[in-house]
């Protein structure tokens, strides 16, 4: 299956490709530009030639935002062109990532592809015991109480605690009913695999986070199927980014730093941040 532009037949179905980590800061190294996955898919939206969609997910998640807005787009352009849309998951759909592949009408994965994680995580740098020994702190004026809420230069007080919990527990609630909807799970039965465990793509068919095991082309060729199309599909690829592009967002972005963010995350050693 190869690239085709313009298609022979006036009718195709259009591969994009969701890598990386998923957010709006299309300068980070390791994210997947949230704006420009987005703009892609408005673009296909009128497309004529396109009749089915299959999205190629490997991502272990992201921000919240990113992967909401994603998934609302997803759902508004299956609502706009009445096309099957199809997910195909790789090595990994995780988290916000699997958040975003719930949009669709089907989910194939791999046998051995690592499915779910649904949960949220945030990540604060501790400091306190770097002012504590070297003498280096961070003096802080603030207009109201909780401006600095996620300070790594101070301990949390109970209060923080609480309000950072209720935040993280909405999320969580969202995430849950995102699931339950889009799979068509009951809320008990998503809340009880809804702990941030991750799944093979076996377990997931098993538990029903998932439709079917397959490959890519598998996906490709259930859409043409669901899409009437007869004989080998022709493809619209937009192809995703290559080690080139990342090394170059990766030298751009060397002197910034990355800021704290509620992720949508999966995250198993270095290999899959």
């Amino acid at each position: 299956m190869g690239k085709s532009d313009p298609l022979t037949t006036g009718s195709g179905i259009a591969v994009v490709y969701l890598t990386q980590e998923i957010s709006f800061d299309e300068e980070s190294p390791l994210s997947e530009g949230a704006g420009a996955f987005i703009d892609r898919l408005k673009e296909l939206v009128d497309d004529s030639r396109v009749k089915a969609l299959v999205v190629r997910v490997n991502s272990p998640g992201g921000t919240v935002g990113a992967s909401q807005e994603i998934h609302a787009q997803l759902k508004a352009f299956k609502a706009k062109t009445k096309v099957p849309v199809i997910v195909s998951i790789g090595d990994i759909g995780a988290s916000g990532a699997y958040w975003v592949s719930t949009a669709a009408d089907r989910i194939f994965a791999n046998p051995g592809s690592m499915v779910g994680s649904i949960g949220v995580i945030l990540n604060t740098y501790d400091f306190t015991e770097v002012q504590k020994r070297y003498g280096i702190g961070m003096m802080t004026y603030k207009s109201v109480a909780h401006k600095d809420l996620l300070s790594s230069w101070r301990k949390a007080t109970p209060e923080e605690k609480g309000i950072i919990s209720a935040m993280m527990g909405d999320i969580q609630a969202q995430f849950v009913e995102t699931v339950s909807t889009g799979r068509h799970l009951s809320p008990e039965k998503t809340a009880a695999l809804a702990d941030g465990r991750i799944f093979t793509g076996r377990q997931a068919l098993e538990v029903g986070l998932i439709d079917q095991l397959g490959s890519l082309d598998d996906a490709i060729h259930y859409a043409a199927q669901k899409a009437h199309i007869k004989g080998e599909p022709e493809l619209i690829i937009e192809e995703p980014r290559t080690p080139l592009q990342l090394l170059r967002n990766l030298l751009r972005s060397s002197a910034h730093g990355f800021p704290q963010r509620i992720q949508l995350e999966f995250s198993q050693g270095s290999t899959l941040r």
